[in-house]
């Protein structure tokens, strides 16, 4: 017996993303280059930058590749723990 999707069930192609969606990923890809630079210009390692602002160093890696989006509470704890304003993690 073969297991799979039911019958008359669709499959979500890449096309059948919303733009919507693709504005985030741009987003959220170009808001964690901007936290790693920040982050490498004060020689700071995902290690010590997670564990102060009390997050994963891996979950932050996720943050900085865009596969993940950060919350506004994120970015302010990001932006404290690097001394910067927080407008400053935003394009």
């Amino acid at each position: 017996m073969r297991i799979g999707r039911p019958p008359g069930a669709r499959t979500l192609r890449r096309s059948a993303i919303s733009p919507r969606e693709n504005e985030i990923d741009v987003y959220a890809r170009r808001v964690g280059q901007i936290v790693r630079d920040a982050r490498m210009e004060r020689g700071i390692s995902t290690a010590t930058l997670g564990t102060a602002i009390g997050m994963h160093p891996r979950t932050l890696h996720r943050l900085e590749s865009g596969a993940r989006s950060p919350l506004l509470e994120t970015l302010i704890r990001i932006a404290r723990a690097l001394g910067i304003a927080p407008r400053e993690l935003l394009p």
